[in-house]
């Protein structure tokens, strides 16, 4: 195996395993949130089918755009990954409408408008934790190197 397939299996690798975290983290805040907005209980089984649907479908979709435009070349090769991440973001929230519009919990019946608000409020408290996260592991990093590289201690 060259290296540079080699990267690309690791590359996949990682963000399938990201994904997965990822879903584990929707999911709870799928659950969390249709109980404050609309007082509905959403096991966390469903809401992590719900969530790993949405993660799915827009991960695929977005590679593929970024393939897609990254093979066209030329002067839009630099555009790959942001037409990529945009198409992520906008198959992520139609996908999880959709799939939270289909779930099947008792007593519960999902309106297109309540899906949208729910889907929204998800991917707003979803973005936060992420660059949360991605800051604490930033300031942890720089303290690390810090007493690593003798500056403190």
């Amino acid at each position: 195996m060259s290296e540079a397939a080699a990267t690309q299996v690791g590359t996949l690798i990682v963000q399938a395993i990201g994904l997965l975290l990822l879903s584990f983290i929707s999911a709870w805040i799928l659950s969390w949130r249709a109980t404050v907005l609309r007082s509905w209980r959403i096991p966390y089984r469903s809401a992590y089918f719900v969530s790993i649907k949405a993660l799915l479908i827009s991960f695929v979709l977005g590679v593929l755009a970024a393939r897609t435009v990254g093979y066209l070349g030329g002067p839009s090769h630099g555009l790959a990954q942001p037409i990529g991440v945009l198409l992520c973001i906008v198959s992520w929230w139609f996908a999880h409408r959709n799939a939270l519009m289909r779930l099947e919990v008792p007593r519960i019946v999902v309106w297109p408008k309540d899906a949208r608000a729910i889907s929204a409020s998800v991917f707003g408290f979803l973005m936060v934790s992420l660059m949360a996260s991605s800051a604490a592991i930033l300031v942890l990093v720089f303290v690390i190197s810090l007493f690593t590289r003798g500056t403190i201690g």
